[in-house]
């Protein structure tokens, strides 16, 4: 038993287990690689209250925004590339945005000519607003919301918030743009660490890295109530288990470790 235990702490590194020590221990590598195991587990579970978030929130701001920004077919001077508000020559987008926005066509054009080659690759038709729309990253939707693009209260409307508040979060009650930031900031952390294999459990980490796995689940529910309830309660009735969060589970994988 005790060389296959060995084995596993093997196939993890050093740093990635120390990431696991928490102050009020016991923090032996059985421990240690048990905390690694729950925080899998939990992540998996986080995946799809994330996912949901992402592609939810992508969709109705682009909808919110394309449908004041229509394209116009007859003047393709109106776009770089991709007919659509994100790629305009009069574009609304602070700097920053604008990298990112040709980074992503990038990609896509790379994509493009993989699939179907160079010539065909490189064909117009084929730069559509959906396979941009679709490359960009989550931190390029959370970050729509910072202060450059909000108007500065006495009723001016902003670049893009609150004027299209009401289209995004067509169910939304008492929050403001503000608490909708705060709270997409803090997924964005959650879903990058989830992405790159990161602590996000157990959470009494003196650096206050870690958060409530349950904490993240509400935030995501309650972001999809206010755009699409149907999404929401979706996830609420099919969404993973909710033994996945709680601390039994955690007690029960370290054991687990235990006996490998």
């Amino acid at each position: 038993m005790q060389p296959r235990f060995e084995e596993a702490l093997a196939l993890l590194s050093t740093d990635r287990l120390g990431g696991y020590y928490v102050r009020s221990g016991p923090n032996t590598d059985r421990d240690l690689l048990g905390r690694y195991l729950r925080n899998v587990a939990v992540s998996q579970a986080l995946y799809p209250y994330l996912h949901a978030v992402e592609v939810v929130l992508r969709n109705r701001i682009n909808e919110a925004v394309a449908r004041d920004h229509p394209i116009d077919r007859d003047r393709p001077d109106l776009y770089n590339e991709f007919p659509c508000w994100l790629d305009a020559t009069s574009t609304i987008l602070i700097p920053n945005h604008q990298q990112e926005v040709e980074a992503a066509k990038r990609s896509v054009m790379r994509d493009l000519r993989r699939r179907f080659g160079d010539r065909d690759g490189r064909a117009r038709h084929r730069f559509t607003p959906g396979r941009l729309v679709a490359k960009l990253p989550f931190s390029f939707w959370v970050y729509l919301f910072d202060p450059e693009y909000v108007g500065g209260g006495r009723g001016q409307p902003g670049i893009l918030w609150p004027r299209y508040s009401a289209e995004v979060f067509t169910n939304r009650t008492g929050a403001g743009v503000v608490d909708v930031r705060k709270t997409l900031r803090r997924l964005l952390v959650v879903r990058n660490r989830v992405m790159h294999y990161e602590r996000i459990t157990p959470w009494d980490d003196y650096s206050n890295t870690a958060l409530r796995p349950e904490q993240v689940r509400d935030d995501s529910l309650e972001l999809l109530e206010w755009m699409s309830d149907r999404a929401a309660a979706v996830l609420r009735d099919h969404g993973p288990p909710d033994y996945y969060f709680e601390p039994v589970f955690g007690r029960y994988l370290r054991r687990c470790a235990g006996r490998i």
